[in-house]
């Protein structure tokens, strides 16, 4: 693993190297530091540490290493941490705006909003923490056997790809969601712009993110491909998300479908603003000015084409100039004041080149004599270009810098058209007073986002947020369902066939036979969907009656609520004694002699079985159980609903199969003909009832208790 920061350097200066986050460690040296340059100045103003092939399997492992304590952490836990990050961030401002001034050249309202914005996500992303990992528990095709639940769980290492235009914003994005869902992340920052990157390591690390689940890494452009590549191959690695251009998203969705890695991509745009003739124009300049200029064009939303309707078209024209000039200034002189500055050279080059290309096809630039300031080339002048026409380069390329293209149109379907013909799809505006016509066409234009008299750079943590086409797939904010996976969980709602294993005299053990069928009424289903394990048997032949408890434990689980219910037993008088049934398989003592029952006889509580006695009785055990983690206090009151209404229909049974009776006397005939009958009988307790359904020659009971 590379050298320990040296503390011994200066914390800023030329030869400051901003450290990687790796685990528990900063790590950095001057072998493997790479220079980053002002956009402004054009002078170094500090190098970072470019992560090695060790150091990127080293984050790999510690991100894997701190994921089960992650994952485990409560949303409560995780909540207090963000809004502890978010508290710290506002506590460390200055700071931090400081860097992104340094290694950006952003405009003050562009830093302060990036801070102001980023802040307002952590918060939100701490609210969102308790919404997580809630699964749910549907409707299956067979609802009074078969139960399902649907957990939301944590993808596991997760890599988070953050661009240099909106440090802050973007890269915490990157992490935060992830981690709110249970993951960790290894955050694989911009070499623009390290220190802003590592600052957000830094503010999570105070916050008390445990040391590995949030790990940040930047490489050098030579490095850079070979180095996602180890990320994205690694097994440990579960997801990946990336912003920025579409030609690296391409090359990262090569690589990730090699490995089979699910992706979310925020990629490049073309955004268009539809200005009709009855929009307030004065507004939409505004707007189309600062989503077009607003931090040098710089964004992935900014709007790149303004197509106006002819009658307004000139009107139009005119105030967007007046509005660029009003909020952005203009160009005095060569000093480049007015001018923006972009993050390099190159992408100064790349705008000059695609409005040259459009004056030479016939276009022309709208109230500005230069757009160039030939003294500092990386910077450019808010241009707008007009009669832009689909052959040029500007009608298709994505500038990501301050240049916006007129179009002049005269009907809807001519500007849903031009609107549609990209292969972006990322925001979008329409200006109308007319909403009817507003909402028609939003839903014509094929974009992730389509605003109504707003401007095209809005984006809402309330709001889901991603594009569609060449601009991305998946999306952020909102809730976290990007951040986790679901697995599927059925169940038998009832476990039938639980009977009693019988010892003769002799020890022979009895045969397994057919189980026994068990008729419930609606409100006794509904009690044993809930929980309880529940279960009773009763000898038509002798009239004794089996208890059953724990079948939890006799099933191998251990529940708070594996606890059931007191036995009933008859003695040779026909006396019946409560008693308390043992878990699992202990042996219980019946009574009667050795025709009826001998005492001594060992019964054993076994899964599965039916089984008859030395005599041919057949004693059955229906037993029930629904494994829903359902907490008891959750439990209680739901089931004193439900004990009312089984002992209701309980009541209403026993009077009618009284009602049948022939009214005899309590004689064995009489009493085995009524066990011969389909009924449901109930004994009431001051916290309990009984109810035995009869079917055929077989009592099945279920002792309902709440405790």
């Amino acid at each position: 693993m590379s050298s320990l920061v040296d503390n011994n350097l200066p914390a800023s200066g030329e030869n400051y190297v901003v450290p990687i986050i790796v685990g528990d460690k900063q790590l950095g040296s001057d072998e493997h530091s790479e220079p980053v340059t002002s956009p402004d100045s054009s002078k170094i103003v500090h190098r970072y540490h470019s992560a090695t092939a060790e150091d990127t399997s080293d984050a790999i492992s510690a991100a894997q290493k701190a994921l089960p304590l992650w994952r485990s952490t409560a949303p409560k836990q995780r909540r207090d941490i963000f809004l502890r990050a978010a508290d710290i961030m506002e506590t460390r401002r200055a700071e931090l705006e400081g860097y992104m001034r340094t290694e950006t050249a952003a405009p003050e309202p562009w830093v302060n909003f990036n801070l102001t914005t980023t802040i307002d996500l952590i918060r939100h992303a701490a609210a969102l923490a308790f919404k997580a990992n809630v699964g749910s528990a549907p409707v299956t095709d067979s609802p009074d056997s078969r139960g399902a639940l649907v957990l939301a769980e944590p993808y596991g290492v997760v890599v988070g790809i953050a661009p240099w235009n909106a440090p802050y914003i973007l890269g915490t994005r990157a992490a935060l969601f992830p981690l709110a869902a249970g993951n960790t992340v290894i955050l694989k920052g911009s070499e623009l712009s390290p220190r802003c990157m590592w600052a957000i390591g830094s503010v999570l690390l105070e916050a008390g993110v445990p040391a590995g689940a949030i790990n940040v890494l930047y490489s050098k452009p030579a490095t850079a491909e070979a180095v996602t590549k180890q990320l994205v191959a690694s097994p440990y690695v579960r997801k990946i998300n990336f912003t920025g251009s579409e030609r690296v998203g391409r090359l990262l969705g090569k690589l990730a479908g090699e490995y089979l890695k699910p992706l979310l991509l925020e990629l490049g745009g073309k955004a268009s603003a539809i200005v009709w003739s009855d929009a307030n124009l004065d507004m939409a300049a505004q707007k189309c000015a600062v989503g077009a200029f607003f931090n040098a064009g710089q964004t992935c939303m900014a709007t790149e084409r303004v197509i106006v309707h002819r009658d307004v078209r000139a009107a139009f024209e005119e105030k967007l100039v007046a509005a660029t000039k009003a909020i952005f200034g203009g160009v005095q002189d060569n000093s480049g004041d007015g001018a923006a500055v972009l993050i390099q050279p190159a992408a100064a080059k790349k705008v000059h080149g695609l409005v040259e290309d459009a004056i030479a096809r016939g276009a022309r630039v709208s109230g500005a004599d230069t757009y160039t300031v030939p003294s500092l080339p990386g910077r450019v002048v808010p241009t707008i270009v007009t009669g832009i026409t689909s052959d040029m380069d500007l009608y298709r390329t994505e500038s990501f810098g301050p240049v916006v293209g007129i179009i002049e149109i005269s009907t809807e379907d001519e500007a849903l058209q031009i609107a549609n013909d990209t292969e972006y799809g990322l925001s979008a505006a329409v200006f109308t007073e007319d909403l009817r016509r507003g909402l028609r066409m939003a839903r014509g234009i094929q974009s992730g986002a389509v605003h109504i008299n707003s401007m095209t750079v809005h984006d809402e943590m309330a709001l889901p947020h991603g594009g569609i086409k060449s601009s991305g797939y998946g999306r952020f904010n909102v809730d976290l369902s990007e951040w986790t996976q679901t697995k599927t969980i059925t169940y038998p709602i009832y476990i039938w066939n639980v009977d009693v294993r019988q010892q003769t005299n002799n020890g022979s053990r009895c045969e397994q036979s057919e189980p026994a069928e068990v008729e419930h009424t609606p409100a006794v289903n509904q009690l044993l969907r809930r929980g309880l394990f529940l279960g009773r048997v009763v000898d038509t032949g002798t009239g004794g009656t089996l208890g059953l408890a724990d079948l939890g434990r006799s099933l191998g689980r251990s529940r708070p609520l594996d606890q059931l219910l007191v036995g009933r037993e008859q003695d040779e008088n026909g006396v019946g004694h409560d008693r308390k049934a043992q878990a699992g398989s202990e042996k219980r003592q019946l009574a009667g002699s050795s025709t009826k029952r001998a005492p001594g006889r060992n019964v054993n509580i076994a899964v599965g079985k039916r089984c008859g006695d030395s005599h041919g009785r057949v004693h059955d055990l229906a037993a029930i159980k629904h494994v829903l983690p359902l907490a008891q206090h959750e439990l209680r009151g739901r089931l004193e609903e439900a004990r009312d209404e089984i002992c209701r229909e309980a009541q209403v049974a026993t009077r009618r199969r009284g009602a049948e009776d022939d009214g005899g006397g309590l004689g064995n005939a009489n009493r085995r003909r009524r066990r011969d009958r389909r009924g449901v009988s109930v004994r009431h307790g001051e916290n309990s009832c009984a109810v035995v359904v009869v079917k055929r020659d077989i009592n099945v009971g279920v002792d309902v208790v709440f405790r």
